[in-house]
């Protein structure tokens, strides 16, 4: 199951994420029983020539989410900025990533 995370900042999700980092690989975001994509800032357009930044630092977490990061959850997207290969959103309108 993919769930959609949002953390306030880049920074606040480093702190969270802290025990998957490798010394020598950095970030590891797969393993047994997980995979985890960093989005970061989503954009939205607000114009043909501006774009916005939503509110929050975006990752999206596939397998059982750990209890240390379920305060994070949000609600899945009607339309995702990004999906796991396979992973059809519920797309019931077009709406922007929350």
């Amino acid at each position: 199951m993919t769930h959609y995370l949002k953390f306030t900042d880049e920074a606040e999700f480093l702190f969270e994420f802290d025990s998957y980092v490798d010394d020598e690989q950095g970030l590891v975001n797969s393993g047994v029983g997980y995979d985890f994509d960093v989005i970061g800032v989503i954009w939205e357009d607000v114009s043909e020539e501006e774009q916005q930044p939503l509110e929050g630092w975006h990752v999206n977490w596939l397998g059982e989410l750990p209890e240390a990061l379920q305060s994070y959850a949000i609600v899945e997207p009607s339309n995702p900025y990004r999906v796991f290969a396979g992973h059809e959103p519920k797309q019931e309108e077009q709406h922007e990533y929350i």
